[in-house]
């Protein structure tokens, strides 16, 4: 058929829209549009839920493996009763060794901290003020007296 031809008059031509294609969303099938919608909105449902599955799964796998590395908190809190005598032990000895020196330093909690300690001036810093002192005593009867006359 000569569809648009200029020949023929307008009024004779019959124009005849073609078929238009169907692409994949709307390709026939039994069921309707809600019911594909719903299917596709399902498998999605259970593609994310087996996703988060995963995720949840590695966490867990990740902080197992870093709990296993790091043994404090509560395991260092479960200590066993040997253990416990042990540290008891060291405590009660480190103690002793504690008062034992404070007896020989001679301060002890109540004394002076500082009575080991000789306090008073090194034998250099005596001479050296005594001949400090003199040197003023010098020098200030030197001032007292009246100056020589020319």
């Amino acid at each position: 058929s000569l569809r648009g031809s200029s020949d023929l008059g307008s009024s004779s031509v019959r124009v005849v829209p073609r078929p238009t294609r169907l692409d994949s969303r709307q390709a026939p099938s039994a069921m309707g549009r809600e019911e594909s919608l719903a299917q596709a909105k399902e498998a999605r449902k259970e593609t994310d839920e087996a996703n988060r599955a995963k995720k949840e799964e590695r966490k867990d796998k990740q902080w197992t493996a870093a709990e296993s590395h790091n043994q404090g908190g509560a395991a260092k809190k479960a200590l066993t009763a040997e253990e416990e005598a042990e540290k008891a032990a060291r405590k009660e000895e480190s103690k002793k060794l504690a008062a034992a020196e404070e007896a020989s330093v001679g301060g002890g909690p109540t004394g002076d901290p500082y009575a080991h300690l000789n306090q008073g001036p090194s034998k250099k810093e005596a001479a050296a003020k005594a001949k400090a002192k003199a040197k003023l005593a010098a020098l200030m009867a030197a001032s007292k007296a009246p100056p020589p006359k020319k």
